[in-house]
Parts: structure tokens; sequence; C-alpha cells
């Protein structure tokens, strides 16, 4: 399934998750529109101290739903926020897939495929 914050995001384990980066994620800190941001990516996230933006979750052979994606937003600097794509690879170590920065008053407020996103709690 997928979520959205600006629809509905379902209460996410708050954790430290370490991160590695692809090479597509480091050449996209490189050339981002706004700034080069490789200095700044972080080697960790703390969910609880960022905005879980998106969340994609498949059903495990248990029976479980379980993460398959995260989007996350956190502050860079005064101005910019810095955003990461990432995935699940091995216990709490995540692989960024890619990385840009969006302006921190950028809300994104219209969202066009909100029909894409669960609207609430996976039926069980």
């Amino acid at each position: 399934m997928k979520y959205h914050s600006a629809v509905y995001m379902p209460k996410i384990r708050a954790r430290s998750i370490l991160l590695e980066y692809s090479n597509h994620a480091l050449e996209s800190a490189r050339d981002d529109y706004y700034a080069n941001l490789t200095r700044d990516l972080p080697r960790s996230v703390d969910t609880s101290q960022v905005l879980i933006v998106e969340a994609e979750t498949q059903v495990n052979q248990a029976g479980k739903e379980e993460l398959t994606k995260l989007v996350v937003r956190g502050n860079l600097d005064e101005r910019l926020d810095l955003c990461l794509a990432i995935v699940p690879k091995c216990g709490d170590t995540w692989t960024v897939k890619t990385v840009w920065a969006n302006e921190s008053r950028d809300n994104h407020r219209s969202l066009r495929n909100r029909h894409e996103y669960a609207t609430g709690p996976r039926a069980a």
C-alpha cells in the first residue's frame, strides 16, 4: 500500500535508520537544483525527527505489513529542506535511492495523485 502524509499516514514506529547512498543518490545530491548537497548528507535519520511524507508497505509471508519505502523530509537550513527516498537493505541499514532539496516554505498542498494513496488503515 502507498501512504502519503497529506492523505493518511499510519503510525510508524520511531527508529534510527543508518543510511547508505546509491550512486544515483550521490549524483542527485551533487547536481541538485538548489545546491550541491553532498556535504549535507546525513549518515542516519531518526524517523521521530523528520516528516514522513510517503510510505510504501507490502504484506510479508507471515501476513504482516512491512515497510518497503519511505520518503522523509527534514530541515537542512533556514531556507531548504532535505528529502530522502529510502528503501530497506538489511536490519536498520537502508539505501538512499535519491535525494533532493525543497524550499522549506513549499508544502506541496497541490498533491495531484491523491487517489493513488490509502485513505485509512489496511483492512484485515
